[in-house]
């Protein structure tokens, strides 16, 4: 995960102790239980540890990324929200798939991620840039993430702010930033992580920036990578930016993935592995479909599956058995 190259500026324009007043879920919806009807049903074990102060001191935020990518997508994740299956989502602001259930959403989870988005994906329609200063230099967000290299500070900026103020045109109250195909990190192109943090600091958002890189990179981190990384740590927080303590995903490509069974097998383990302190396990869930399987291909599998373990009673009986507090934000 080439994400941090390059140095960082920095240069902190405003480093004040922002006051952080995230919700977490305590909502009567995410406290005991729900009304069906007139009948109120308690939740499960799993379900009251939404939200609810424990003496846990690890803590998960479960995140279903992409809600804009497509219908298939949208559905998926309003519905795990009225389940209580995860307590987080990123938002694409930039996408024209929102209006169909962004109310629902809204309903459940009126806090959310930006998902930045500076690139479109091949086999869906091109996502347009939100501002005029990025419209100026490419119409259409490419398909391929290395050719956004004309963009610069100058466009960059005013892009994120107009799509967070998308976002909050919608009803929505962004309190975290990241970015779709990691395209601010510099994973594939250019970085823009200190424009990212300083975009944070202005905004009282929280960044998807891991203060370790255990879980997602892995043991053998290259030395510029470290020294990157440190770097931008060490800017997060003179700008008092709320980092989550790892972050974690299945980041095999679904050739590498024999079946349904590997991939949750593949989660399971990582529920040991998570540290104290909050951090985040991000997945792409999504409903199957024949529109789905000709746009994207075999990959889409991979969101399916993704579904279907946040819906398996394995994983759900995994985490009761836990000493994870699961919230919404870190």
């Amino acid at each position: 995960m080439a994400f941090l190259h390059g140095d960082l500026p920095l240069r902190i324009t405003s480093h004040r102790n922002h006051d952080f007043s995230f919700h977490h879920l305590a909502s009567r919806q995410y406290g005991g239980g729900r009304y069906r009807g007139n009948r109120f049903v308690p939740f499960s074990n799993h379900q009251r540890r939404l939200g609810i102060a424990t003496m846990a001191t690890r803590k998960l935020v479960i995140t279903a990324d992409d809600f804009g990518y497509c219908p298939e997508v949208d559905q998926a994740i309003v519905d795990l929200f009225r389940d209580s299956l995860i307590t987080a989502t990123t938002v694409i602001s930039a996408s024209p798939h929102l209006s169909a259930h962004s109310d629902d959403l809204i309903s459940f989870s009126p806090q959310t991620g930006l998902h930045v988005v500076l690139s479109s994906d091949r086999g869906n329609s091109a996502w347009r840039p939100s501002s005029l200063e990025m419209r100026r230099i490419m119409p259409t967000f490419p398909d391929d993430p290395t050719q956004i290299d004309p963009a610069t500070s100058e466009q960059i900026k005013p892009e994120l702010e107009a799509q967070l103020q998308a976002l909050k045109d919608m009803g929505f109250s962004p309190n975290r930033l990241d970015s779709h195909s990691g395209t601010l990190y510099g994973l594939s192109g250019p970085s823009f992580i200190g424009e990212s943090l300083q975009f944070c600091a202005d905004h009282n958002l929280g960044f998807r920036l891991p203060r370790s890189l255990a879980m997602f990179v892995g043991d053998q981190v290259p030395e510029h990578l470290m020294r990157a990384h440190s770097q931008a740590i060490t800017f997060a927080d003179l700008l008092h930016i709320p980092l989550p303590q790892e972050i974690a995903s299945n980041q095999r490509p679904i050739a590498d993935i024999p079946n349904y069974e590997s991939l949750r097998e593949s989660y399971l383990r990582m529920l040991d592995q998570f540290p104290e302190g909050t951090s985040e396990l991000f997945l792409h869930p999504a409903y199957d479909s024949d529109i789905a399987r000709e746009k994207f291909g075999s990959a889409w599998q991979k969101r399916v599956w993704e579904l279907q373990l946040l819906r398996d009673p394995l994983w759900q009986k995994a985490l009761d058995r836990s000493d994870i507090e699961l919230v919404a934000a870190w």
